[in-house]
């Protein structure tokens, strides 16, 4: 009975042992079949990989797309302020001292500016067109009023230039000598705006245009303007007849920039200065970082100071995380491609430069 148990085990044994032979023997097992699992495993970890480049590709593909509208639009506003004082220039070159006489100034007259205050504000009622101001403390002077009818002259030439883009706020153009005369497209209420007896000069956005002795010049970083909150200006001269000079000027404000070009879009972006200043960011951005941009609130409390952007918006400010002040470094060293750890995760950075204004746009995939 013993040796018919153990013949029966044996028996058991070895047809487990044929079993897992043939097992091995089948096509699911052969050397051809594994070498193809192999394989397929490697392209899909392979394709894991293009995946990934693929969507930096992407990514890098849309903000080069977005970098580059962005500096044909900036491009396109110089180039629009530019032929502008040309033709102011013209204006003046071509107008006789006759025709300006014959214009109508004061609202008693059948002009278009009105006092107020004893001559301390002297501007256009009317809300339309051109907004005109002249606040000296004083009735306006022969040379003022040749200025100041001089300055009816351009409204055509300042309305087509706040056409270029509807990023423009604001067209501006004054003269400060022999006294300040101001123009503004669109009308606004100037007086209730623009600080009474305010010299020109003390502007450095004016100052920057009257000094230029070549083409129009952008401000090197955002500041608060009076009448727009934190926006980039380019300014150019406008040369006299005389040998005077004068500077107009158009702002862009950061928020229409972000609206456009940063706020909705569903990769992560900044928008940073050439100092790294942080202009703005897209709510995927604001979720994925925690970060603040400059804000309404902050520029509200700097508006009268018409000053730069505070050093603590800044990347690189020694107030920030270090992993952002890494990313500011990386970035104003000239890195367009690199990863970062950012808010505990690893990111991989994609950065886009606006040549026209120094800005960067930069960012990652939520």
């Amino acid at each position: 009975m013993k040796n018919v148990a153990r013949d029966d085990q044996r028996a058991k044994h070895g047809s487990l042992a044929q079993q897992r032979l043939a097992k091995l023997r089948s096509p699911l097992y052969s050397p051809v079949a594994l070498a193809g699992l192999a394989f397929v495993l490697a392209g899909l970890a392979f394709g894991s990989l293009i995946s990934c480049a693929r969507g930096a590709s992407g990514l890098s593909s849309r903000l080069n797309l977005k970098a580059t509208s962005l500096d044909n639009e900036m491009k396109a506003i110089r180039l629009a302020i530019e032929k502008m004082a040309q033709g102011m220039e013209a204006v003046y070159a071509s107008t006789d001292q006759a025709s300006l006489d014959a214009i109508p100034v004061d609202v008693s007259s059948g002009g278009f500016m009105q006092s107020f205050e004893n001559y301390r504000f002297y501007h256009k009622p009317e809300r339309s067109g051109l907004a005109f101001y002249y606040s000296t403390g004083k009735a306006p002077g022969p040379s003022a009023l040749r200025d100041i009818r001089s300055l009816s002259l351009l409204e055509d030439l300042m309305k087509d230039a706040s056409g270029a883009s509807d990023i423009i706020n604001i067209v501006f153009y004054g003269v400060a000598e022999p006294e300040n005369v101001s123009v503004f497209y669109p009308w606004m209420d100037v007086v209730s705006i623009f600080p009474p007896f305010a010299d020109l000069g003390v502007f450095e956005w004016y100052r920057r245009g009257v000094e230029s002795e070549g083409p129009a010049l952008w401000s090197q970083q955002p500041f608060t303007d009076l009448f727009s909150g934190w926006v980039m200006d380019v300014s150019v001269p406008v040369r006299f007849p005389d040998g005077r000079r004068s500077a107009a000027v158009m702002s862009v404000t950061l928020e229409k920039i972000n609206f456009k070009y940063v706020t909705d879009s569903p990769d992560c972006l900044f928008l940073l200065a050439r100092d790294s200043t942080l202009l703005g960011m897209s709510q995927a951005a604001r979720k994925a970082t925690g970060l603040s941009i400059l804000e309404k609130n902050y520029m509200l409390e700097k508006l009268q100071q018409n000053r730069f952007a505070p050093e603590e918006y800044r990347l690189s400010d020694s107030g920030q995380a270090p992993e952002y002040q890494e990313l500011a470094a990386r970035v104003l060293a000239g890195e367009r491609a690199f990863k970062i750890s950012l808010a505990g995760s690893a990111r991989e950075i994609r950065v886009a430069q606006v040549p026209e204004i120094g800005f960067y746009l930069l960012g990652f995939e939520p």
